[in-house]
């Protein structure tokens, strides 16, 4: 009996050093923390200035409309030319300075991220042919396309040259006579008058 009743004692005294334990560490794990204990940490902005997202100012319509009139300021001052890639694997296009003043170059070769008169090069798809330049925050989007022809104001339809004229002028044919009227027997010509 008396094995019992250590056994039994030791068994008590384990789960009262266990409550024990447990209420002491129960007592530590109450103490909240509140925010101002992190104010230090946020005041050094370790990740970065807060992104702030700011309401648009811009209707999307007008913002369509200013991107059409960027588009086509850019159109007529740029025209794409080629796209091609070097050999060390850098994408670059070429654009035709239409507005080169003298002095300015004709032509521009830009890579993605370099910029030309504050018209900044974005993006190039070498599958679709196009390019994506940056103008003032707007994106304007170029393609190739063939360059178009000038117009000839004073044309003049081209005669066909025929085999062994030589530079003779064409003749020219001659009018037509108008259809000759049957003349008229004296009797004829009073019985029309009548």
């Amino acid at each position: 009996m008396n094995h019992l009743l250590r056994m039994s004692i030791s068994s008590s005294f384990t789960v009262w050093v266990c409550c024990v334990i447990g209420s002491v560490l129960s007592v530590q794990a109450d103490k909240v923390y509140d925010a101002s204990r992190y104010d230090l940490i946020i005041e050094r902005e370790p990740f970065g200035q807060e992104l702030v997202i700011e309401e648009p100012k811009v209707t999307p319509e007008r913002e369509m409309a200013l991107a059409k009139a960027a588009a086509q300021a850019a159109e007529k001052e740029l025209r794409l030319c080629f796209i091609f890639e070097t050999n060390q694997g850098e994408i670059r296009s070429g654009f035709q300075n239409k507005t080169a003043k003298p002095g300015d170059p004709k032509s521009i070769m830009l890579g993605v991220g370099e910029s030309f008169r504050g018209m900044k090069l974005l993006a190039v798809n070498l599958e679709e042919s196009s390019a994506t330049l940056d103008r003032d925050g707007v994106r304007v989007n170029f393609s190739l396309a063939k360059s178009p022809v000038p117009v000839i104001k004073n044309t003049t339809a081209a005669t066909p040259r025929r085999f062994g004229s030589g530079f003779r002028p064409p003749e020219k044919s001659p009018k037509p006579k108008p259809p000759v009227e049957p003349q008229l027997s004296p009797e004829q010509q009073a019985q029309r008058r009548a």
